[in-house]
């Protein structure tokens, strides 16, 4: 099949089959290292989802803190307060219907379905807005609030699930376990701030604070059971601040319907009450900036290698073919030499060498002779010993013709 082929042509076949192997398993590492680099964008687009969802429901129990104590002012106090939360909302809304709505990767049934809720839920906060100017009493506007932060925090809650990496999932689950946590105090302290503007918490807020604080333990051996050595150092460290022993000094306070809380300033109240949870929701965001660091950490190493493959095995065909040239180069050079001298001999100079014994003149054989030159390939593997063995034939072919022609010579004379 191949004995047709040239040398140089039969090399090329000879190294074609290393090289496509060298491709295929280079296309193969660059395939699965693209694929981590994949997964690894796929985390940090949850985790940016579940940073942005996070950001939006501090935001909104800003809102509520704030709106529960414009209500029950009879709409007097807090108004820039309020304003000032409501923008706070408006911008961190915009970074979380943004990612809720794209495409988001791995985002199955559950999440998809959670995604659209939450975003439905938003879309009633103009209506909520306006019925905290005018309509709603204070308990009413927190029950409303909490309604669309849950609805976010559910979603968080599928991310958690969706995530395909175990330690990144747990990860996520302790930081929505926090922000879980972080909702019972948040509900405390606007129903707080909402009791002592209305001059009494009153039977409504009161059964709410009750659910507030039953909520707040079980979410809190919720988190307690999700969170390591570390996490749980930093919740210890944001929960033993001076707002948190201020915060705790209100809600001994709260005993009953009928409790005022008029040892406590509203003022203090709300900043109590808002540096808790800054200190908690910097928790979150730690927990969720680590992961999207680690995660884009690991896609940059994962392309690096993906890009490694591609150009290891560009760089391994290069010099396989320049190896394959040089070297066909290297045999076939001194195989041309070797041909076209024996052609040469046998059409050339053996026809003369023999013509010139029928008149074998000295000086006509010592002509012939001459151009019987030796061949130099220039190597001393086998095709330089068949060099060697070609000009020894020649020689000795010289050396009879010299011979049978001083034979003739004597002969004639």
């Amino acid at each position: 099949m191949f004995d047709g082929l040239k040398i140089r042509n039969k090399l090329v076949l000879l190294v074609a089959g290393p090289m496509v192997i060298i491709v295929l398993l280079a296309a193969l590492g660059a395939r699965s290292r693209q694929e981590s680099a994949n997964r690894s964008a796929d985390v940090v687009a949850l985790v940016s989802m579940a940073q942005a969802n996070a950001a939006l429901v501090d935001a909104l129990q800003s809102e509520a803190i704030y709106s529960a104590g414009y209500v029950a002012s009879g709409r007097t106090q807090w108004k820039s307060q309020l304003d000032e939360a409501r923008k706070k909302t408006d911008t961190a809304s915009t970074a979380a219907l943004k990612a809720l709505d794209g495409p988001v990767p791995e985002m199955g049934s559950n999440l998809r379905s959670t995604s659209t809720l939450a975003s439905d839920s938003y879309a009633k906060m103009p209506f909520i807005r306006s019925t905290v100017d005018a309509g709603f009493t204070w308990t009413q506007a927190i029950d409303a609030y909490q309604a669309t932060e849950t609805s976010f925090l559910i979603v968080n809650e599928a991310i958690a699930a969706a995530v395909s990496d175990p330690s990144v999932g747990a990860k996520l689950r302790t930081a929505s376990a926090v922000a879980s946590y972080k909702a019972t105090l948040a509900r405390q302290g606007a129903l707080m701030l909402g009791g002592r503007g209305a001059g009494q918490m009153g039977e409504v807020g009161f059964d709410q604070f009750k659910i507030a604080r039953s909520d707040e333990q079980s979410k809190l051996a919720v988190l307690n059971s999700l969170a390591d050595t570390s996490d749980k150092g930093a919740i210890r460290d944001a929960l033993t601040t001076q707002g948190r022993l201020g915060f705790d000094a209100v809600r001994a306070s709260v005993t009953g319907p009928n409790s005022t809380l008029a040892a406590h300033k509203p003022e203090e109240i709300a900043a109590d009450t808002v540096a808790v949870l800054d200190g908690l929701h910097d928790v979150e965001v730690d927990l969720d900036q680590r992961l999207v660091t680690s995660a884009e950490d690991a896609r940059q190493v994962a392309e690096r290698a993906a890009t490694l493959f591609i150009a290891a095995a560009f760089l391994a065909v290069l010099l396989a073919a320049a190896a394959a040239v040089v070297l066909g180069r290297r045999i076939t050079r001194p195989l041309r030499t070797l041909t076209e001298a024996a052609d040469r001999l046998s059409k050339e100079q053996m026809p003369k060498l023999v013509e010139s014994l029928r008149n074998p003149s000295e000086d006509e054989m010592a002509y012939q002779l001459s151009g019987l030159t030796t061949i130099d390939v220039g190597t001393s593997d086998e095709i330089g010993q068949l060099a060697t063995a070609f000009n020894h034939v020649q020689k000795v072919a010289g050396e009879v013709a010299a011979e049978q022609a001083a034979l003739l010579r004597k002969g004639i004379g």
